[in-house]
């Protein structure tokens, strides 16, 4: 999947894209592929920046969630087993 992302123009000289002129401090949408041609006179958007940052902390949330979940199971599933043989 080819996520959009936002991008300033950063060049001293206006690029041209798919037709359409952007100078610096304008916004452009692009996929990474475009980004990658473009990298010279662009960088990621200051919000875009802080939505990744974002996503990546959630995403380190929900992880540390399943890993604490596996865990309190692994333990629970010990005791079970210990139960059992102490019986």
């Amino acid at each position: 999947m080819n996520k959009k992302m936002l991008y300033a123009v950063i060049g001293t000289m206006a690029i041209l894209h798919n037709g359409k002129r952007y100078e610096k401090g304008d916004k452009i949408e692009l996929i990474a592929e475009e980004a990658e041609n473009l990298s010279l006179y662009i960088q990621l958007d200051q919000s875009e920046l802080e939505k990744q940052k974002e996503e990546r902390r959630l995403a380190e949330e929900k992880a540390e969630k399943e890993r604490l979940a596996a865990e309190k199971a692994q333990k629970k599933a010990e005791e079970k087993t210990k139960e059992k043989a102490d019986k």
